[in-house]
């Protein structure tokens, strides 16, 4: 008897002709959906000061405007900011997105003139990372590099606060208003290419991600989007499964016709 984790769910199991039926046949459809539901793109690994919010806020229970105010997610006070310092949650997996963010590729980016309208399209992973200094902090404080490492390539950064709230529509959560621009408030980073200025590196194979956010304290947010490539979709690895089940099923009907004919 085929152990019900490694059995197909039972309206994926109607939909095979009866000649596909056999335990071994549904067994391996099986073990070709769990893979496809379990290699989902993800964080590989993150420096000591940033936090992972899992689920993303406000996304269970009731709705919520996460802005500058929020004080479950601001980021510590005074001159030396203690861990954790980023807040980073994944804001969801998106099929047939297309659109422009402003930085796609490689290497330091610390000015504006750098930004630009970078395509992406496809199916994308969305991340949100936020940094919010406590209101009553003066003076600038600027946070030493923290880092993020994806298993899947960074294919679009939304840097600047218009872009982010322009792309909100787009990849905030359902439940989750980005409200930081509420009142004045800002969000996104300043590139203006000072040595203690905000900047952010992606590495050279696409994968990390290394930021300061440098930011005085009081009614700023500092945030980044980025957009990474996930893995091939559950319907596309299904259907690698049954083109390989159908050749399977050709290899042993030839076998069982020159058996007859010998």
């Amino acid at each position: 008897m085929i152990p019900s984790y490694y059995r197909l769910p039972r309206e994926l199991e109607i939909l095979l002709p009866m000649s596909l039926r056999t335990r071994s046949t549904i067994a391996f459809l099986a073990l070709v959906l769990l893979a496809s539901t379990t290699a989902q793109a993800g964080i590989v690994a993150t420096s000591a000061n940033v936090s992972t919010v899992t689920p993303a806020p406000f996304t269970t229970g009731a709705p919520g405007s996460l802005n500058e105010g929020n004080t479950t997610y601001e980021s510590g006070a005074g001159a030396t900011i203690t861990t954790p310092t980023y807040f980073l949650w994944e804001e969801g997996l998106y099929q047939g997105t297309s659109g422009n963010s402003d930085w796609a590729g490689t290497g330091l980016v610390s000015t504006n003139t750098q930004l630009g309208s970078f395509a992406f399209g496809g199916e994308v992973t969305s991340y949100y990372l936020r940094f919010d200094p406590s209101g009553q902090a003066g003076g600038a404080q600027t946070v030493t590099n923290a880092s993020i490492t994806f298993d899947k390539r960074i294919i679009g950064v939304f840097v600047t606060g218009t872009s982010q709230a322009n792309s909100d529509a787009a990849f905030a959560p359902t439940g989750l208003t980005y409200g930081d621009f509420v009142g004045g408030n800002q969000r996104g980073m300043e590139l203006n290419g000072a040595g203690t200025s905000d900047r952010f590196t992606i590495s050279a194979n696409g994968l990390t991600l290394n930021i300061v956010f440098s930011q005085a304290g009081g009614q700023n947010v500092d945030s980044l989007r980025v957009l990474i490539n996930p893995e091939p979709g559950t319907l596309a690895l299904f259907g690698l499964g049954l083109l390989g089940l159908g050749s399977l099923v050709g290899r042993r009907r030839r076998r069982k016709s020159i058996r007859t004919a010998a």
